[in-house]
């Protein structure tokens, strides 16, 4: 693809942002043309190859598998990718990207270091198509159709993208060879146009006034809520409820979902939550390379590694450290690592995160709206685990099964420039190795997410269900269930007394769900509908 060549010339990281930024609808519509002229599987693969290849070259440059190259293959691979990080660093320097739009550079002309940059890449992609001759799964070139179905497992595939046009899914079942109509839902009373609306609500002038993107991101409780109520039928209405049914009538009622653009922004799931169990991937590829770990680490004995409330912190989180003693007793007692408050900082997560096959993180979460790679977890001490530790191999995750970021905002990606290129929190477990993740939309309840946490592992390990439907029941349960079937009452009874009654908040709550036990008072999506799975779903 032409956008494809733009994005490989681009001489730094600045310049390559920017070209997908400018092409990021390129993709979309080129699919949706394709599949409007019958060629469904055409249409798979432009949107198969058009994801994650930002945080793909990251990985590909600072995480590659060398071990199994000859000595001199690896030393020339290398020599080339330091020779592209001197020659950006030169551009950078040089003020080569703000000089690209002006037409010259200060220093060595841009063109020279352009050409050389080419140079270089072309010697990388060399050295490792040398590779791949005898590791065929180093550094994968683009999948075909036929590598796209394979990684289908038991659940389809819904590629969904919308454009100015409308909307369309491709359905990829297990074990097709091939598309046809059927196989093909057509939205097209959505559009882009469409999507905007639900994501921002705007003045006559244009300004932004609000909506779910701002309530999402600033954590604007009244605004999201609303936002809420706004979206989701039409979300249903307009988009989810056909696609659900040529789901059923292909005899499907779950599904992993690889939304396009700034789709992937929205809790599509809870608009299919009473016909879908749905999943999430950021593309075939890494759902393949997902199932292909988890089928490597099934069967080690559970072993957790959690995170509860670190301190200091702005806001703790009253029901952080009660939510990981929760969980603890379904671990054989010799399998329990657990760092609560001051202990969880930096070097001792570090320290207790190898070996663990889950790990679970309840505390704060940031998402940085202007560098995703610094979107972080909260550790003690203003430490933090950042995305960026993911993809620089900080962590040793080899063992993982399952990260539990239950946390706020762990779940969102880059949505100002590239949100095709999934690059946020999930998805950097993901390609870090770890097999499934479950992370966030938005900033979460306290309360709910530890009542929705303590079903979640209840139902997986305990009952062994897989991940996806622990997830799916625990919903229904924080969702349906009332005050007194929740036990609300005795958690803030229990918080009350920890306090020596002194906490008035927990004393005010107490006699609330003590009056009201009938009530449900997580009913609201807000409460359940953040939680998103991503990744090999059956682990």
């Amino acid at each position: 693809m032409a956008s494809d060549a733009l994005y490989l010339a681009a001489a730094t990281d600045v310049a390559r942002q920017a070209e997908l930024a400018q092409g990021r609808d390129l993709v979309p519509n080129a699919a949706y043309c394709s599949a409007r002229l019958g060629h469904r599987e055409a249409a798979v693969v432009q949107l198969e190859v058009g994801r994650t290849r930002a945080l793909a070259e990251v990985l590909a440059r600072d995480r590659a598998a060398l071990d199994r190259a000859t000595p001199a293959d690896r030393a020339a691979f290398v020599a080339a990718r330091e020779r592209i990080d001197a020659l950006e660093g030169e551009a950078r320097a040089t003020g080569a990207d703000a000089a690209l739009a002006a037409g010259g550079a200060p220093g060595r002309p841009f063109t020279a270091i352009s050409d050389d940059l080419r140079s270089a890449r072309q010697g990388l992609a060399e050295v490792a198509a040398r590779i791949r001759t005898y590791i065929s799964d180093f550094l994968p070139t683009a999948p075909d159709f036929a590598a796209i179905a394979a990684a289908t497992g038991a659940e389809p595939l819904v590629y969904l993208l919308t454009t100015s046009q409308g909307s369309l899914a491709l359905l990829v079942p297990p074990g097709t060879t091939g598309l046809d109509d059927k196989h093909a839902v057509w939205l097209d009373a959505f559009r882009n146009e469409d999507l905007e609306r639900l994501l921002l609500e705007q003045d006559e002038q244009g300004k932004v006034t609000g909506g779910y993107l701002v309530g999402q991101v600033t954590g604007d409780l009244a605004m999201l809520t609303a936002a809420l109520d706004r979206i989701l039928p039409t979300l249903h209405e307009r988009l989810i409820k056909s696609v659900a049914a040529r789901l059923r009538e292909l005899g499907f009622d779950r599904a992993v979902l690889i939304p396009s653009g700034r789709l992937s922004l929205l809790p599509l799931h809870a608009a299919a939550f009473d016909a879908l169990t749905v999943t999430y991937a950021p593309s075939a590829r890494a759902l393949h390379a997902a199932r292909a770990a988890a089928g490597e680490r099934a069967g080690r004995t559970p072993t957790l590694m959690a995170i509860g409330n670190p301190l200091p912190s702005r806001q703790p989180l009253a029901f952080a450290r009660s939510e990981v003693d929760a969980l603890t007793p379904l671990f054989p007692s010799a399998g329990q690592r657990v760092l609560t408050e001051h202990e969880a900082t930096r070097e001792a997560t570090l320290q207790q995160v190898p070996g663990a096959t889950y790990l679970h993180f309840s505390c704060h979460g940031s998402f940085n709206v202007d560098e995703p790679l610094d979107s972080a977890l909260s550790l003690a001490g203003n430490d933090t685990v950042t995305l960026r530790d993911l993809l620089d191999g900080d962590l040793d995750l080899s063992a993982a099964r399952l990260a539990v970021l239950s946390a706020c905002q762990t779940g969102l990606t880059d949505f100002r420039k590239v949100p095709d290129e999934a690059v946020g929190l999930p998805a950097g477990f993901l390609q870090a190795g770890v097999p499934t993740v479950l992370g966030t939309l938005w900033s979460v309840e306290d309360l709910s997410t530890a009542l929705l946490m303590e079903r979640f592992y209840r139902y997986h390990l305990r009952d062994g269900i897989d991940p996806a439907s622990a997830l799916h029941q625990a919903q229904q349960d924080v969702r349906t269930k009332s005050a007194r079937e929740l036990d609300r009452a005795h958690r803030y009874e229990a918080l009350y007394r920890a306090s020596d009654g002194r906490d008035a908040d927990a004393l005010k709550s107490l006699r609330w769900y003590r009056a009201n036990p009938d009530a449900t008072p997580f009913a609201h999506p807000y409460y359940w509908a953040p939680f998103v799975l991503a990744g090999a779903s059956g682990s």
